[in-house]
């Protein structure tokens, strides 16, 4: 993307969807904003585009590999591509997060919720959605939402991302005053990001696999509150029909 000209890319196995999603997308007002859009019928072209890729709609049920196959997938080759999953199945959702889903749309969709997922997708790309991580002498900048969790070591904290960490001499309460919704205090060591969690485990000792398979502390106090705030999390970033 150069110079807020945005690729947006809609796979489904039904023609049908394929060209009333592009109609719907094509409707919206992009006032300075220029796209491209790309149709694909299953995810085999698809992954061979995805670099370019900003924003996919993927639908679930495709032949050959499914859309959170193809979702997981994507994660490792362009993390940063905003995935919108497209489906019949509400009981889905939560699988949907699990591979990092930007947002859940339940078919038959509403034109106007399309417009609600765009108005967020591009607020999401155009946002300058940034932390700054201090490590000593110099700072590092950071994409909130590309944090995974971060681990309280005392008065420093570290940083984990999808693949690396950060040490910092920033405390984990200070993470907690300036990070947004979408994180959440698990435990008294552990602040998560809810975009990368992949499943919560609310057992004798609850646990918070995120996406890259760190496991996470859950505090019994913070157990109900988990529960309540991630549900909430999820209606808050799912839309049904």
């Amino acid at each position: 993307m150069k110079d807020n000209i945005f690729n947006i890319a809609i796979c489904d196995d039904d023609l049908e969807i394929l060209k009333k999603l592009k109609l719907d997308i094509e409707s919206y007002d992009f006032e300075n904003i220029k796209i491209n859009i790309a149709l694909f019928k299953n995810s085999k072209p698809l992954l061979k585009e995805i670099e370019d890729v900003d924003i996919l709609f993927l639908d679930v049920e495709m032949p050959r590999m499914n859309g959170f196959e193809t979702a997981e997938r994507i994660i490792k080759l362009k993390k940063d591509t905003i995935v919108v999953f497209v489906s019949n199945h509400m009981e889905l959702v939560q699988e949907a997060f699990k591979v990092k889903a930007f947002r859940y749309l339940y078919k038959p969709y509403k034109t106007e919720e399309i417009k609600e997922v765009l108005d967020e997708a591009f607020k999401e790309l155009l946002s300058n959605d940034i932390v700054i991580a201090k490590i000593k002498d110099r700072e590092i900048y950071i994409k909130a939402r590309e944090i995974y969790l971060i681990e309280a070591l005392g008065d420093n904290s570290a940083i984990y991302l999808s693949d690396s960490h950060i040490i910092t001499c920033q405390t984990l309460k200070h993470w907690k005053e300036i990070l947004g919704d979408s994180f959440f205090q698990s435990h008294k060591s552990y602040i998560v990001n809810f975009l990368n969690v992949k499943e919560i485990c609310y057992g004798k000792e609850s646990m918070i696999e995120m996406v890259n398979g760190k496991l996470v502390q859950v505090s019994i106090r913070n157990r109900s509150l988990l529960k309540k705030e991630y549900h909430n999390f999820i209606k808050k970033n799912a839309k049904y029909m």
